[in-house]
């Protein structure tokens, strides 16, 4: 994951080709299997590592101990204007549009086969992996692991998932935060009892973002107003007070008459 993401922020925000796209995902593979052999080399495979193995799998992992960490990855990159898309082994994506409709934007991988799938472990990895980099960008993108799609008795069944979260992200985005983990326990003990990742990437509707926008734009022209008004309030407010008049003069006091003894 860490590899992933530190090739996809070296692209930039450059539309990338297909070939570019497919060299990044050389990157990842090579530079994970160097961390790999280097975890090797400070941390070899113990005995108690293997002792639920049967000889072929211990032979396998003789023969090439990078199998231990073998992983499948499923990765995304998005700008307003482009999505790249990178696989190896199973997994699910889905692009998402407004309406509702989902898809696989990624062709299947020829070379799944029940529970066995491609996988960073192998020799030249990078070259199973498939890529699409396509114009625009959708609703939302879903990247899921198979323990997901294996949960749901038909793909029509699994392919609904992204028309139901893109509901739930638009009109309750914190009870479908609080509520997901729920969600993803209850599909796996009702399918395939298998772990389960869900990364989901959303963008607001067009429209409501430019509601927001103006909404803002008028919210703060109000506040301007208000603050220009106020201060030519406590500018002009001097020069609107009535200067106090001076005092009117005091009749003159008789002197007292001299009293006549």
């Amino acid at each position: 994951v860490d590899e992933a993401l530190s090739q996809f922020q070296k692209m930039g925000g450059e539309r990338p080709s297909e070939a570019a796209l497919l060299e990044c995902g050389r990157l990842i593979s090579d530079n994970w299997r160097a961390q790999v052999l280097a975890h090797l080399g400070a941390q070899p495979v113990g005995a108690e590592e293997v002792a639920g193995l049967d000889a072929e799998a211990r032979a396998v992992l003789d023969r090439q101990p990078e199998v231990a960490y073998g992983a499948t990855l499923l990765a995304v990159a998005a700008t307003g204007d482009w999505v790249a898309y990178l696989q190896l082994g199973d997994g699910d994506i889905l692009s998402v549009d407004e309406s509702g409709a989902a898809r696989r934007p990624l062709p299947a991988d020829p070379l799944l086969s029940g529970n066995r799938t491609t996988s960073l472990c192998q020799p030249d990895a990078w070259k199973q992996m498939r890529v699409m980099v396509e114009p625009g960008r959708p609703a939302l993108i879903t990247l899921s692991t198979d323990g997901y799609a294996n949960s749901f008795a038909t793909d029509e069944g699994f392919l609904q998932i992204g028309g139901d979260y893109l509901e739930m992200v638009r009109k309750e985005p914190d009870k479908l935060a609080d509520g997901l983990q729920s969600i993803l326990t209850e599909a796996t003990e009702q399918g395939s009892s298998d772990d389960i990742t869900l990364a989901l990437l959303y963008w607001a509707k067009p429209e409501s973002r430019k509601r927001n926008s103006a909404s803002w734009f008028w919210r703060t022209l109000v506040a301007v107003l208000c603050t220009l008004l106020l201060a030519a309030w406590f500018l002009v407010l001097p020069l609107l007070r009535v200067p106090p008049l001076p005092p009117s003069p005091r009749a003159p006091v008789p002197p007292k008459a001299a009293q006549v003894p």
